[in-house]
């Protein structure tokens, strides 16, 4: 007779396993790189043998190509959310680059994941996937920054899709300098300082643009 609940538990455990080997490679791959990760050393990591991690993938390019699918997922879409909510404009702006680099400097895995997006990815697939990444926060951010050109609080002169590109530059300008020179460059510390110029540059009131923020 059939048993449903053995192949319950089988499928839960083949879904367990998936989950670990994809949190292992997403740690092998942001501490070595695609070039020299081994399959060897990621199934090590998520404590299974070599022919488990084979019955999930069938090579290296295609787990980092899941790695980096579910990495965009994991990063992109709590902070494209957050550009969506109801209020003003650049304030939201600025609580996105706020928040970004405080996770960039608090959250180990957060700082995992967006070093994996600004890596040399080693497929054509997995550069198009990054590809279309930082497409949708660049629409993300324009959508937002036409809002605020709409309402009068863009700097005179200043395109939205200008603006967005120079938020987009300062959150991998950020991430670039927290990951190559730590000691010189703390995205937690200097993340309300970096948001506050940022917006401030981008706003046609200087003085009032995170007013918003702080309430009267």
């Amino acid at each position: 007779m059939y048993d449903c609940n053995v192949s319950r538990r089988t499928a839960a455990a083949a879904a367990n396993t998936r989950r670990e080997l994809i949190a292992a490679a997403m740690s092998v791959f942001a501490e070595s790189g695609f070039p020299n990760a081994t399959l060897e050393a990621i199934a090590e990591r998520a404590g299974v043998t070599r022919g488990a991690l084979y019955h999930h993938f069938a090579s290296k390019e295609d787990i980092y190509d899941v790695v980096l699918r579910q990495v965009a997922d994991q990063v992109m879409q709590p902070l494209l959310a957050g550009l969506t909510v109801t209020g003003p404009p650049l304030p939201r702006i600025h609580r996105f680059v706020e928040s970004y680099c405080t996770a960039l400097g608090t959250d180990a895995v957060f700082r995992q994941a967006v070093s994996l997006l600004l890596a040399g990815a080693p497929s054509e697939q997995a550069r198009e996937r990054t590809g279309r990444g930082f497409a949708a926060f660049l629409a993300s951010f324009e959508a937002v920054l036409r809002e605020a050109a709409e309402n009068g609080d863009l700097r005179v002169g200043l395109s939205p899709r200008s603006a967005a590109i120079s938020v987009l530059a300062c959150a991998v300008g950020a991430t670039a300098a927290s990951l190559q020179a730590p000691e010189l460059f703390s995205p937690a510390v200097q993340a309300r300082p970096l948001a506050d110029s940022l917006v401030a540059g981008l706003s046609a009131d200087p003085k009032g643009s995170t007013a918003e923020l702080d309430g009267p």
